[in-house]
């Protein structure tokens, strides 16, 4: 009885706080649906530019509008606004590198650099992404390291992006779909 007692009043007496974890971009949450275009800038590639077109279709304005594939692009942008800050990482650009937030378009960067704007050109979020990191905390979301385009800070983001520096990974491959009880011999 007395160590029930005991592990009761010790449990009591615990703190039971739940520490928050600041989102990156705050506001973008909701804003999601202002989101009109879609820039990826990486070294040695060319600009991957997503815009969406009159009448909702989403296209990659780098490839001539061909359509783009929706759901992947509702998944970055989704993805974005639900970064969640883990801790701020170091200021010092020599080390950038080191957690792939350089510059992206300095030589052999393997960062890249996300852009979200809205229809009058505003940008809602730029970011430049850099490495995964394993999570070692025994939870299954993934961290990254990023750095906003205007900061010096980089930072350990708790959530992923799925982002891809050139046009081919953006294509909707399934342009025109003719069911096969339409086709004649």
């Amino acid at each position: 009885v007395i160590v029930i007692t005991a592990a009761l009043f010790d449990h009591s007496r615990a703190p039971q706080t739940k520490i928050e974890k600041e989102t990156l971009f705050p506001e973008l949450a909701n804003r999601v649906n202002d989101v009109t275009k879609i820039q990826i800038k990486s070294s040695g590639n060319p600009d991957v530019i997503l815009q969406k077109m009159e009448g909702g279709q989403w296209a990659i304005q780098s490839a001539d509008n061909y359509p783009a594939l929706f759901d992947k692009i509702k998944d970055v942008v989704i993805s974005l606004s639900q970064l969640k800050i883990l801790a701020t990482k170091t200021d010092n650009p020599k080390l950038y590198p080191e957690l792939g937030v350089e510059d992206p378009e300095a030589d052999n960067s393997r960062s890249l650099l996300l852009t979200l704007s809205d229809q009058s050109g505003t940008a809602l979020a730029s970011l430049i992404v850099g490495k995964p990191r394993k999570n070692n905390t025994g939870n299954n979301r993934p961290n990254l390291y990023v750095r906003k385009a205007d900061a010096k800070n980089a930072l350990l983001v708790e959530g992923y992006l799925q982002l891809k520096s050139n046009n081919n990974a953006w294509y909707e491959r399934n342009v025109i779909n003719i069911p096969a009880s339409r086709v004649q011999d």
